[in-house]
């Protein structure tokens, strides 16, 4: 949150009552809301959060307790999850390498120009090799569906060769296969009524509650 003035200086300078009015007066002009939203992690169960808004900017994250699933529930990933959005050291806009490779120099480029540029080596590209010669890869395991999907039809078009771009979900999902067929797992809600859960290797009370 940030101050109305300088925590270390004004203070010190200011009459307790100037700076207590300032601050009050502060709190007045504050915009808060709160917001629903869902995790962007693929564990995958899209839990429920709410989001306290203040000025435009995420102050808290907290469990939704009108999730059907999670009642509540928000991981210790999540609860600071606000501190990594805004992080210093996230890279917010597209850079261009200034030095040879592996030398680590960049330089901020506009968005139009690193589309222009991307789109041109692509065309050229599958021009003179064909669309099966990109071979796309975009994953993370904070994305979310949305991000994390929305490239597919360009690749699509493109006629790009494909692949699992996770080792963790693929591989889980052909064991379950492997195992227990074609079929798709119970419900979650079902384990309330079940009169034995192993859990093995997961912690389903404090990080895993979504039984993956």
């Amino acid at each position: 949150m940030d101050f109305p003035f300088d925590t270390d200086t004004d203070t010190d300078l200011r009459h307790p009552c100037e700076s207590y009015s300032n601050w009050l007066r502060h709190l007045r002009n504050m915009t808060i809301e709160y917001k629903k939203t869902i995790c962007p992690l693929d564990c995958p169960d899209s839990c429920g959060m709410i989001a306290t808004v203040t000025d435009g900017r995420v102050a808290r994250l907290a469990g939704d307790k009108d999730h059907p699933y999670t009642n509540g529930f928000i991981c210790r990933k999540m609860q600071g999850y606000h501190d990594r959005l805004y992080g210093t050291d996230r890279v917010l806009f597209p850079q261009l390498r200034a030095g040879k490779k592996g030398e680590g120099r960049f330089r901020r480029i506009g968005w139009d120009e690193a589309l222009d540029m991307l789109a041109e080596r692509l065309r050229e590209i599958a021009a003179r090799f064909g669309g099966e010669s990109i071979l796309p890869y975009c994953y993370a395991g904070n994305m979310g569906a949305v991000s994390r999907n929305a490239g597919f039809p360009l690749f699509h078009k493109l006629g790009s060769s494909q692949l699992d771009q996770t080792i963790c979900s693929a591989t889980a999902g052909a064991g379950w296969s492997r195992q227990c067929g074609e079929i798709p797992g119970c419900p979650p809600e079902n384990a309330a009524e079940a009169e034995l859960i192993v859990a093995w290797g997961v912690n389903i009370r404090v990080t895993n509650v979504h039984f993956w």
